[in-house]
């Protein structure tokens, strides 16, 4: 009897059409069983597309979706979309997934079907030799593994796990880490290859260990919320929240508080005297030292104001947000 072929697919990010391409060229019949890595949503222009796609699948094959960060920001999004989790969605590509989403008028609906399959996304798949995850695993045996303990590790690590020496009891197969192609390692397999980068969408077959891919051509098309207000000249939509921002300076760094922000800048508010002033350049990152990986900028303080006994400070990145932070 032939074994049944497991494929797993690395980080779509709303790459529609690279992952139906992908999908068609593998072997695929009844039995198949497809293991999707994480990273459905953001960055790209189809995530949208890309979830009901995936949904559809389950028709069709065993598919075992696995839970990535971007699903996880996703979520906190939707559940509270002025919290600072909510703030780090939209800066890392969660307005290109609202804009998938979005009607003529500029608002967006995510279907309930949608919600319901990011809800229930599991972080790992495990058979026999391999280990499935978004982003790999602290240095503990697997069956040590907790989901609620080591939730962030499983959906953000990147050290110690991609350098790391130890030998897992099953071979680590992951995403979330861009490299330049499959990396196959004595201790773990990496299937990020930056579709929406202008890399590659990858899958692996096992046991073989078999790759295939689609490569991108062209750059991929980069979308974002509009503002759905027709006198505004805003080019995208403003998200309000307090999300706390670091500015790097050679005294220390200082923390202030971004009031709105989209993907082309930010609102940033210092109490008392102001200690910025107008055409200074500005690095930083968003989400305080909590979050686990927080958000790099550079910037332009491109308009400087009083308002009731604070100072307000616009904000336009001076390198797109997304080149910063993979």
């Amino acid at each position: 009897m032939s074994e049944n072929k497991l494929f797993a697919i690395g980080d779509v990010h709303g790459c529609f059409d690279q992952l139906k391409e992908l999908i068609s060229k593998l072997p695929l019949d009844d039995s198949s069983t497809l293991v999707f890595l994480g990273d459905y949503v953001d960055r790209g222009p189809n995530s949208n597309e890309v979830i009901q796609f995936i949904i559809d699948l389950k028709k069709k094959y065993n598919v075992v979706a696995l839970r990535g960060n971007h699903e996880q920001m996703m979520i906190d999004y939707v559940d509270n979309p002025s919290s600072v989790n909510a703030g780090l969605f939209i800066l890392n590509g969660g307005s290109a997934t609202l804009a998938s989403y979005a009607q003529e008028d500029g608002q967006y609906d995510i279907p309930n079907q949608h919600i319901v399959f990011l809800r229930n996304l599991p972080l790992y798949y495990e058979t026999e030799d391999f280990f499935f995850v978004h982003a790999g695993v602290p240095e503990i045996s697997l069956s040590e593994i907790n989901e609620e303990e080591h939730a962030d590790q499983l959906l953000w690590i990147r050290e110690p796990f991609l350098t790391t020496t130890m030998n897992w009891e099953k071979t680590i197969v992951h995403g979330h880490t861009v490299f330049d192609n499959v990396v196959v390692g004595e201790n773990r397999i990496s299937l990020d290859t930056g579709c929406v980068y202008s890399g590659a969408l990858s899958a692996m077959e096992f046991p073989s260990k078999k790759v295939y891919q689609v490569p991108v051509h062209d750059y991929i098309e980069y979308i974002y919320l509009r503002d759905p207000d027709p006198d505004s000249s805003r080019r995208a939509h403003r998200f309000s929240g307090n999300v706390p921002v670091t500015l790097h300076h050679s005294a220390g760094d200082r923390v202030f508080t971004c009031l709105n922000y989209n993907e082309f800048g930010f609102l940033l508010r210092e109490e008392g005297s102001p200690t910025l002033k107008a055409h200074q350049e500005i690095t930083g990152f968003f989400g305080g030292q909590k979050v686990a990986e927080p958000i790099e900028f550079a910037g332009r303080i491109v308009r400087a104001y009083q308002n009731n006994g604070e100072t307000l400070y616009g904000v336009e990145f001076t390198v797109p947000i997304r080149s910063l932070n993979r």
